[in-house]
């Protein structure tokens, strides 16, 4: 499994997003 930084980022990023509008 190798994955870009950006692509972690990207990841990490929605995951955010995505506990934001949960918790929202």
């Amino acid at each position: 499994m190798s994955m870009t930084i950006k692509q972690v980022i990207v990841v990490r990023t929605d995951l955010d997003m995505g506990k934001g509008k949960i918790a929202a």
